[in-house]
């Protein structure tokens, strides 16, 4: 999955694991894969509502991360990745922690 990841361009904006603030001083600019399974291991409907968000993107002004990551809109994806790749890959970040 990591390889698909990097080919599909995830990690210009995401990382497998939450580092220190960027060289310039600003927070990562998405969450770290290993961040966003911890916030969603107990939420059932998580793998549904994470694919819409990877195909449909997401509104930073909405966000929950707020001050732990950039204020970038996630672009919507869907020309870049299938729908199946996109639950793929976030299945496997889901269970990155157990």
């Amino acid at each position: 999955m990591f390889r698909l990841a990097t080919e599909r361009g995830c990690l210009a904006c995401h990382a497998l694991e939450a580092g220190p603030r960027r060289s310039d001083g600003l927070p990562p600019i998405a969450p770290a894969w290993v961040e966003i399974a911890k916030r969603y291991r107990d939420d059932p409907a998580a793998s549904e509502r994470l694919t819409r968000t990877v195909m449909g993107g997401s509104n930073a002004a909405a966000r929950h991360w707020a001050g732990k990551v950039g204020e970038a809109n996630m672009p919507p994806n869907a020309s870049v990745v299938s729908e199946r790749e996109a639950r793929a890959l976030v299945n496997w970040i889901l269970v990155l922690v157990p």
